[in-house]
């Protein structure tokens, strides 16, 4: 008759720790695993202006801004916040985990100096990383420094026609420098935008996934709402970052950051449903 051996309880539980230890390691690693650059990735000459067609008019966040058919975010007389360096020294920043459901950004996080320290050229943090609560790990960053901010209005001018009430936008990323691809830094570039009618209504634009032509790179945002009344007025927040958890987002790729502008442009879509 055949023996059987019979387990230590106590192995089975050590077994089972070590796995489960392991299996939070790598989650820790590959949650996190594209901070990069241990300095700010900075641009001179950078724009950011957005327009709409006729029917539509836009206006600023500065105090005696006005409606009109384009403003500039890096005028003062259209922007509340503009100052030289909003849109020049960007740092890879972060307001959701991976894995986490997209939701409105409300407070951005940075790695604090000794985690960034980890990070090799590939984005790559030596080790676990805490989440976006963990104090240990993350500091708040600071608007129109580590990233930009801004807020912006768009008004249906006059008698809304029921057949074009759908808002499209289209973002065209212009790099002044040629020989650039989307596997540069550019490529880890994001523009969320988030309207005051429905908050968990976001906009996460990713310049990785963008459709590049040369040194052109155009985004696609569909319909971002339909107005629904005469003159109705829609703000905007808009958001602009190097996204630390993007796998663009890299010392290897922040080697050639020249001048380059954000164009903003808003048009009129037919929503009407369809003849049967």
């Amino acid at each position: 008759m055949k023996k059987t051996t019979k387990k230590n309880p106590m192995m089975k539980i050590v077994s089972a720790a070590a796995m489960l230890a392991v299996s939070a390691s790598m989650l820790g690693t590959s949650t996190y695993a594209w901070f990069s650059m241990n300095k700010a990735v900075s641009a001179e000459g950078i724009s950011l202006t957005a327009t709409v067609p006729t029917q539509l008019l836009i206006k600023g966040s500065a105090t005696n801004a006005v409606y009109k058919s384009a403003i500039d975010f890096t005028d003062d007389d259209d922007s509340a916040v503009y100052n030289s360096a909003a849109l020049t020294d960007l740092y890879p920043v972060a307001y959701k985990s991976r894995s986490a459901a997209v939701a409105a950004p409300t407070t951005f996080k940075k790695l604090i100096t000794t985690e960034m320290d980890r990070v090799d050229v590939n984005g790559q943090v030596d080790g676990a990383v805490g989440d976006l609560t963990d104090t240990d790990t993350f500091t708040a960053a600071t608007a129109n420094n580590d990233y930009f901010t801004d807020t912006f209005t768009v008004m249906y001018a006059g008698q809304i026609d029921p057949q074009a009430t759908g808002l499209k936008l289209t973002i065209t990323v212009t790099d002044s420098d040629t020989s650039n691809t989307a596997s540069n830094i550019e490529g880890a570039l994001h523009v969320v935008l988030v309207d005051d009618k429905d908050t968990a209504n976001v906009f996460d634009l990713d310049m990785g996934s963008a459709t590049a032509a040369s040194s052109v790179y155009t985004l696609n945002a569909g319909n971002l709402i339909d107005f629904t009344a005469d003159n109705e007025q829609i703000e905007y927040t808009i958001y602009v970052f190097y996204d630390g958890e993007d796998a663009d987002c890299k010392n290897s790729n922040a080697v050639n950051m020249d001048d380059y502008s954000f164009e903003l442009e808003f048009e009129l879509v037919d929503t009407s449903p369809a003849s049967p």
